[in-house]
């Protein structure tokens, strides 16, 4: 499922401290509804 795959670059993306972090941060941000927490899904 994309699902599955879009959390696997999610998790890295998000704590990790490099320059794809933004871009992968945007596209999460484009692709969950604003009312989802990008923290929680990093954490789940």
């Amino acid at each position: 499922m994309p699902g599955l795959i879009v959390d696997d670059l999610t998790v890295p993306g998000l704590l990790a401290p490099y320059p794809l972090d933004g871009l992968i941060g945007d596209m999460v941000a484009r692709i969950l509804p604003p009312e989802v927490p990008r923290t929680t899904e990093a954490r789940s």
